[in-house]
């Protein structure tokens, strides 16, 4: 055998290091041509995923990564810039203070809508559109007009709220904003409406979980517990992500599939057309497990950030031309307004609207 050729990243670890004594004659020229070519780019692939990877396989664990945008911008709060809008916090049972905003509507008795976010989107910071940042203030107003008070907090690590972001207290910090919006409406669920997407949906299914009994829920573009982690990772890490997603540790919670067959009360999700963190099967078995529970679904044009944006009052579409063209202020789409209408209606008269 022949000495293993060096090649950056791998030390004396090679791809030649296998090559018989009899292919020593091999010409210089061709072997530095496929040690440049094939060896150095494998190895500069290959480096940070052993490097990674190993460690994980040895000790026996997994790898914790946040789910959430740790971005700390307060260029878009709606504080000091809307009306009724005044700051709220609620302390965690670990220690930690989460912040956000309420929006009061001025209607005695009002519904509180309970928004549990999606990552990259921020009380304080906007929500993320790709090439810039924007308020939730519309949309917000848009529910004060129609009667609704809101209740939003960032997640931990995010806007206001302290840090850092990690998975593990995801579920436990939206159990404490539940319990700061019953403290608002003196502890009657029945006057709250959870309105959670994509990682919010983790927190909701363990609020059902747990016995908790709002007036209703909207889902929009949910995910799964036991699969979001390292389906972005698979989506957000390309090569190495494969490699990775086996091992990263799930936000604890209570998986969609799971809850939303025995769910009591109006559920109404709102599906994707497609996502990257929720692949076919999986889309369907959420879509059969709310049909299970008798939960209408509602299934969008949009995909994944599209209809997160799109819930917040933004819409991309793609022009004629073949450009893009967006749209802002809008309200929340036909059919979760009439839902929430026949919510409230429910609620005021107990015969007044049908939720299912």
């Amino acid at each position: 055998m022949t000495e293993g050729v060096r090649a950056r990243g791998w030390g004396s670890l090679s791809l030649f290091s296998m090559i018989p004594a009899h292919n020593a004659s091999v010409p210089q020229p061709v072997l530095r041509h496929l040690i440049d070519h094939f060896a150095r780019p494998l190895a500069r692939i290959a480096a940070p995923i052993l490097a990674a990877v190993l460690p994980v396989l040895a000790a026996g664990c997994s790898i914790s990564i946040p789910l959430v945008d740790e971005s700390r911008s307060t260029q878009h709060s709606p504080l000091g810039t809307m009306d009724g809008a005044t700051p709220v916090s609620v302390r965690t049972d670990d220690g930690a203070t989460l912040r956000g905003v309420r929006v009061a509507s001025g209607v005695r008795d009002a519904i509180v809508i309970l928004h549990l976010l999606p990552s990259r989107v921020s009380v304080e910071g906007g929500i993320n559109a790709g090439v810039s940042r924007l308020s939730l203030k519309p949309m917000l107003e848009d529910f004060k007009r129609a009667g609704f008070d809101s209740v939003v907090f960032d997640h931990r690590g995010v806007g206001a709220s302290d840090g850092p972001a990690v998975p593990e207290t995801l579920v436990e910090d939206g159990v404490a904003m539940w319990r700061a919006a019953l403290e608002l409406v003196d502890g009657k669920e029945d006057r709250v409406i959870v309105r959670a997407g994509s990682l919010g949906t983790i927190i909701a299914a363990e609020l059902l979980a747990r016995g908790a009994s709002p007036r209703a829920m909207v889902l929009y573009a949910p995910v799964r517990s036991e699969t979001v982690a390292a389906n972005a990772v698979r989506h957000h890490g390309g090569f190495a992500g494969w490699f990775l997603a086996p091992f990263v540790e799930k936000p604890r919670g209570r998986d969609l599939v799971e809850v939303l067959p025995k769910a009591k009360g109006p559920i109404l999700v709102l599906l994707d057309r497609e996502s990257p963190y929720l692949p076919d099967d999986e889309h369907a078995a959420i879509q059969a497990a709310a049909e299970r529970g008798a939960h209408p679904v509602v299934v969008t044009p949009f995909g994944h950030q599209l209809l997160v944006l799109r819930c917040w009052g933004f819409e991309v579409i793609e022009t004629e031309g073949g450009g893009l063209e967006s749209k802002a202020g809008l309200p929340p789409i036909a059919e979760e307004t009439a839902w929430l209408d026949a919510v409230r209606s429910y609620a005021a008269g107990g015969e007044g609207g049908e939720t299912r």
